[in-house]
């Protein structure tokens, strides 16, 4: 009994005996039998028995018990954290219910698919999957989701929180209720971060060509001369892991730094932050 790795060797050969004697419902169950034997202390090798039931009922055109095992394997993920397994996971279990006619199931599913991707941060992934399969969820649910969707998109608390409350997410499977709940509503740090990396003072060295410049964090009052410094509005950079903690080097069009170059100003209204010196 307490030899379970020696157990998972033993599920996969009766598994693959079984399936090879033409028996697939007998393998099947012994690989779910299997799973949960092991899921508490292995789960990625119960998720893997899971796996391998799907994949022999789906040979017996048998979507809705392929789909099923698929279900456990996919909640198994989401335990573990593993939300791109988890994901893919569930979007076979979609194509099987929907090849099943399970309108209502998929509905479900697509909600649940919903979250993984939140989750994952991949809000356009989880807008794609909302616009493909929308009519197959309930109408007050769409709301619900449509709400959610707008918040993460808007970056709004509030909105996010109030979608998030609703009770039909509440009281959905176990672990997509828990990852409904868990899930990281957005705010606008990020966007408060952009602003003040715009305010980043770019000092051009005289020695450097129009392609290449140094964006430097130094203190208004650090400048020595106007025409060492000037502020490159609306142009694209991409820059390049700093050499030190106030000097980066940026890579630009060469047409815009020259002419940004040669017309360069001081900013005026920089930050108080700037002009007492802190960084």
């Amino acid at each position: 009994m307490g030899d379970l790795l020696g157990a998972v060797d033993l599920v996969e050969r009766a598994g693959r005996l079984f399936q090879e004697n033409g028996t697939p419902d007998t393998a099947a169950l012994s690989l779910e039998k299997g799973a949960k034997m092991v899921e508490t202390k292995y789960p990625d090798q119960a998720a893997r028995f899971y796996e391998k039931a799907a994949d022999i009922l789906m040979l017996e055109d048998r979507p809705r018990q392929s789909a099923e095992y698929l279900g456990k394997a996919a909640r198994l993920m989401l335990k573990m954290k593993q939300y791109d397994q988890a994901a893919d996971l569930v979007k076979r279990e979609i194509e099987l219910q929907e090849e099943g006619e399970n309108r209502v199931v998929v509905g479900r599913l697509i909600i649940c698919l919903i979250l993984i991707h939140l989750t994952r941060g991949d809000l356009v992934a989880a807008q794609k999957a909302f616009d493909a399969y929308r009519s197959f969820i309930e109408q007050e649910e769409v709301s619900t989701i449509e709400i959610l969707l707008e918040a993460f998109d808007q970056e709004d608390e509030e909105l996010a929180a109030r979608a998030l409350n609703s009770p039909f997410l509440k009281h959905m499977d176990v672990e997509y209720a828990k990852l409904a709940r868990s899930l990281g509503v957005p705010n606008s740090v990020s966007g408060l971060e952009s602003t003040k990396r715009s305010d980043t003072i770019f000092s051009v060295r005289s020695d450097m060509q129009p392609s290449s410049l140094v964006a430097s964090k130094t203190p208004l009052s650090g400048i020595i001369d106007d025409s060492t410094t000037c502020q490159f509005v609306g142009m694209s950079v991409e820059g390049t892991r700093p050499k030190d903690e106030n000097e980066v080097t940026l890579d630009c069009d060469a047409g815009n730094i020259g002419a940004a170059a040669a017309a360069a100003k001081i900013d005026s209204e920089a930050d108080d932050e700037y002009s007492e010196g802190l960084c």
